[in-house]
């Protein structure tokens, strides 16, 4: 491949040695020799090309070093590169001079060898070997194209730099430098590759036999196209491709790794013939720098290695293929079963395995002939069988299936069919599956299940004789009366006796028994450890062939459990969870026996109806847990207060109904007693209360009625004591009332006001009216708006009468948003007439409407979009509204506070607000209620109070306003203790607003 020069050899190689030597000591010995080896054959191959293949003393047609160091690395792996490295630098220190110019062609040698090996590893990603096309594609590339054009570039640039070659023919010699060193690549490297694989190969005697017949054949061959024997005797034209029917022998017989040695055999022919100038190959150096014998050889070997590969994978594949059909065979013929495929229109089969005539008796051709299937099931299955598995092949549907079959000796045997349907073009074509014989299985479950039916069954057995002498029992028997088999066989049925059934009950049984032949029924039974137990019991006879008795067998059922769950389901259905009390359902049944009762007995009776005080409030604050536990000690207060035969029940939430039976026949004297013990009950439920860690006093209300007539409807009493109870309640709680028909009358005009309460929001039946605010000047400071209800037929209705009943019935928080946007418009008119325009605007705020989520946001809302300015509105609360959440109520405040709106504590005075917190509140003014104002002239009570609270309200810097002011004399006392602002009839009763602005034209303009 490389002009070389010989002067001066052994002074390099005595400078190489030096080299090598520091490398012995780090490798070792067999690895040594090893990569010793490998430069020796490097070295032997690329002199042998030099000397005697070498083109115009510049580049080789074909360089087998390429070849041998690929597959070196691609064997045995990077390591031995520096085999490559020593054979290479020995090799160029032979024939070259400049130690720059054997650097370079070293680092091409090496570089191409190295670089050839990584991209083709790398493309593999496993043991490269020649398999697959895959593979030898990423050889034909990246080892023979890429890598061969990488050393070719750079060793004759080696050459260009040492002068050995003209620049302009660069390019020429990186052509001959690659088409040389590909094609040692794609000639050597599987020759070495084959090499190795050789001693992994069996070969037998006939093998052996065609490979030393091929080798012999393709020599012959060879010496006869490229050296020219019996040269007289062959015709010269297209010889040389005959070469293609020895590399397609070997390839289809040996495989890729066969190929690649003829390949290599005839190559060395083609070019020693060349070499000698003799066959077809004659004046290829001088001539043609052997470019004819590079593509010769280089389609050659690729066609044979692809072919040898092809038919490797074929072999492969065929193989792989008759392992499978034997696997296959082997399996179908060893399976316990029979299997067959049929065609799925027919039912014929077109094959069944061997074991077919060993289990059912026919031969095989039996099998195969038309209709053999359906004509040998069981009469019985013919008539659903078929038309299952047509109807399972028609929906293409796998099915598996037990049917009967005769046999060929006329036995009836169950067979498990298990089918597969193979469709050809969308169509069902072949039934494919096995038949196992299940009949031993059939006999096994069957028999098993007759024992487990007749013995081993979840209810307890007993077997016994007809003296009742026990013989056998059931592990279920055991495991309910605990006496185990060995404790009662031997013993007479007596062992179980309980002693709580007399004679005539076992008299009975028998008597059963011996008529009818069987006896079931409940009996209560012992067990060994002395329990008695409830029991399910069936006592069957057991007769011979002449009718005869011989045995009794009894099944006995545990029914604890089941007579557990009714009580259970009893005590549910008719008994309160919480406190063990009769819930509504037994109540009304105790209350409809008790009202019969009295009518039998002519005694009255009474009905009281009981609920806890504030009960909400402490789930509210405590907790739901201790409410539970004080409807608990209450009920167990309940019952210690009544009488043997009166009934405590529960009635729901916090309410409890007491009914009191056996009362004195007459009425006042019953009513009288029915008091006494409602008192005691009160007395007993105001005790404190220990709930955990809590001291608890609580107290209830209680409304009562009286009954004696069986007559009456048991809702319209529970109606009355509950309409009684609200009027306890209203009377300050803590009490006890009897129900009185006025009380009825309240509840339903109550009932009927709320209906048209409701209407009178949706009609607009609603009015503001507006009463003055003045100063001590009779100025006017400001309006309070008023609520009216101008109802149709009823008149003018006072808010005392339904704000409470808006309250009640949630209707306040529509009614008080539309106040406040009402008065809002007001403002906004106010504010255009120089008049009104600083007249501030106080509205009435419930506890629901100021509580909400979004009440905030309302005003806000409000106040943007009626543009009126926020201190022009003053909200007033009253302190009782104050008292549940404090803190909220001061955060609600100050976010209103902060916007501009104005606060005004109402009936100020009357409330329970403590004053710890008053001083919290962003208030801008008391307003001292008009019960303090009425008296004032005469009560020095009132006075000293009114007294205290405009001295408390200058020193807090809070505006005072005396409402209820109605006289002059009371006007100047106020003025008198330093209240400087009024509101009252004295200045002007609440008026509506075309009246009030009137007022304010002529009066206070």
């Amino acid at each position: 491949m490389i002009l070389n020069k010989l002067d001066g050899v052994d002074k390099k190689i005595n400078r190489d040695k030096l080299v090598i030597n520091r490398f012995i000591n780090k490798v070792p010995f067999y690895e040594f020799f090893i990569q010793f080896g490998i430069a020796v054959i490097y070295l032997i191959l690329g002199s042998i090309i030099h000397l005697y293949f070498t083109s115009h003393g510049i580049v080789s047609a074909i360089w087998p070093g390429s070849g041998f160091a690929l597959a070196v690395l691609l064997i045995g792996g990077k390591k031995y590169i520096l085999g490559i490295l020593f054979g290479s630098l020995l090799l160029n220190a032979l024939f070259l001079d400049s130690p720059w110019t054997i650097a370079g062609m070293t680092l091409a040698q090496v570089s191409e060898a190295f670089i050839g090996a990584w991209l083709v590893t790398r493309s593999v990603k496993t043991t490269f070997s020649l398999n697959t096309l895959s593979n030898y594609l990423c050889l034909f590339v990246f080892g023979a194209g890429v890598a061969c054009l990488v050393g070719a570039f750079i060793g004759v640039l080696a050459l260009l730099s040492a002068d050995i070659i003209a620049s302009v023919d660069y390019l020429d010699n990186v052509l001959h430098w690659w088409m040389g060193d590909a094609l040692g690549v794609l000639l050597v490297t599987p020759f070495v590759l084959a090499f190795k694989e050789t001693f992994r190969f069996q070969i037998n005697t006939k093998q052996l036999f065609e490979i030393i017949l091929l080798i012999t054949l393709t020599f012959i061959a060879g010496q006869v196209i490229f050296l020219d024997w019996f040269h007289d005797y062959i015709i010269e034209a297209s010889r040389a491709y005959i070469m293609f029917l020895f590399v397609a022998w070997a390839s289809m017989r040996l495989g890729a790794y066969g190929s690649a040695f003829v390949l290599l055999m005839i190559a060395t022919q083609a070019l020693w013939g060349a070499k000698l100038e003799v066959g077809f190959f004659a004046n290829e150096i001088t001539t043609a720098n052997l470019k004819n014998y590079w593509f010769y050889m280089t389609i050659l070997s690729t066609v044979g290695i692809i072919l040898g590969i092809h038919v490797k994978t074929i072999n492969l594949a065929n193989k792989t293929i008759k392992i499978a059909k034997q696997r296959f065979s082997d399996l179908v013929n060893s399976t316990d079963g029979i299997v067959w495929e049929a065609d799925a229109t027919t039912f014929n089969f077109t094959f069944v395995s061997c074991q077919a005539e060993r289990l059912l008796g026919y031969p095989i051709d039996e099998w195969k002939e038309p209709g053999f299937w359906v004509n040998h099931i069981h009469p019985e299955d013919r008539s659903w069988a078929p038309e299952f598995c047509a109807a399972s092949i028609k929906r293409m549907e796998a099915h598996d299936f037990e049917y009967r079959f005769i046999t060929k000796d006329g036995r009836t045997v169950w067979l498990r069919d298990i089918v597969n349907v193979v469709n050809e073009h969308g169509a069902p074509r072949w039934l494919r599956g096995i038949m196992i014989d299940i009949t031993n299985q059939k006999i096994a479950e069957s028999d098993l299940r007759i024992a487990a039916t007749a013995f081993e069954a979840k209810e307890g057995m007993m077997i016994t004789d007809v003296n009742k002498i026990i013989l056998r029992v059931n592990c279920a028997f055991t495991k309910i009366t605990g006496y185990t088999s060995n404790e009662v066989c031997g013993k007479t049925t007596k062992i179980l006796s309980s002693g709580l059934h007399d004679k005539n009950f076992y008299k009975t049984m028998w008597k059963s028994i011996n008529q009818t032949g069987s006896w079931r029924g409940e009996v209560k039974n012992r067990r060994k450890n002395g329990d008695i137990y409830p029991q399910y019991l069936t006592i069957t006879s057991v007769v011979d062939q002449n009718g005869k008795v011989i045995n009794y067998v009894a099944t006995l059922a545990d029914i604890s459990e089941t007579k557990a769950a009714e009580e259970e389901i009893k005590y549910l259905a008719f008994y309160d969870h919480l406190t063990g009390l009769p819930n509504r359902q037994l109540l009304l049944d105790r209350l409809s026996q008790a009202l019969v009762s009295s009518t039998r007995s002519k005694h009255n009776g009474a009905l009281l109806f009981i609920d806890l005080d504030n009960f909400k409030n402490l789930n509210d604050t405590l907790g739901h847990n201790l409410g539970d536990k004080l409807l608990v000690q209450v009920a167990e207060r309940l019952n210690s207060c009544i009488r043997e035969g009166d009934t405590v029940s529960r009635f729901g939430g916090d309410e409890f109904v007491v009914i009191l039976e056996e009362l004195s026949m007459d009425s006042t004297e019953a009513a009288t007693q029915t008091e006494t013990i409602a008192k005691k009950i009160l007395a007993c439920l105001n005790q404190p209360y220990q709930l955990d860690m809590e001291k608890y006093h609580g107290s209830a209300s209680i409304g009562a009625t009286i009954f004696n007539d069986h007559y009456q409807v048991i809702e319209e009493l529970l109606k009355q004591a509950d309409i009684a109870m609200y009027q306890a309640k209203k009377s300050g709680r803590n009490n006890v009332s009897f129900y009185d028909p006025e009380m009825q009358k309240a509840i339903v005009d109550r009932l009927s006001l709320e209906a048209e309460l409701h209407q009178a929001f949706e009609k607009r039946q609603f009015q503001l009216h507006y009463q003055i605010q003045v100063d001590d000047l009779n100025q006017p400071l400001g309006v309070e708006s008023l609520i009216r209800w101008q109802h149709p037929e009823r008149g003018v209705v006072s808010p005392a009468q339904f704000i409470p009943l808006a309250e009640d019935t949630g209707l306040i928080i529509p009614i008080g948003e539309w106040a406040l946007e009402t008065a809002c418009i007001q403002i906004n008119e106010w504010q255009k007439d120089e008049r009104t325009r600083d007249l501030a605007l106080s509205v009435n705020v419930s506890a629901q409407q100021f509580n909400q989520a979004n009440f905030v946001t309302q005003l806000k809302t409000l106040v943007r979009r009626y543009a009126i300015k926020p201190g022009l509105l003053k909200l007033e609360l009253t302190e009782s509204m104050l008292v549940d959440n404090i803190d909220k109520t001061i955060s609600i405040m100050n976010r209103l506070k902060d916007i501009g709106i104005k606060f005004s504590l109402d009936d100020f005075g009357t409330g329970y607000s403590s004053l710890k917190y008053l001083k919290q509140l962003p208030l801008d003014q008391l307003k001292i209620d008009q019960s303090f104002v009425c008296d004032i002239t005469f009560d020095n009570n009132d006075r000293a109070i009114v007294r205290t609270i405009i001295a408390m309200a200058q020193s807090m810097n809070l505006q005072v306003i005396a409402e209820g002011v109605e006289t002059k004399e009371q006007q100047e006392l106020l003025l008198k203790k330093g209240c400087h602002a009024y509101q009252g009839y004295l200045f002007s009763k609440p008026l509506p607003i075309e009246q009030l602005e009137g007022l304010l034209r002529k009066t206070y303009s």
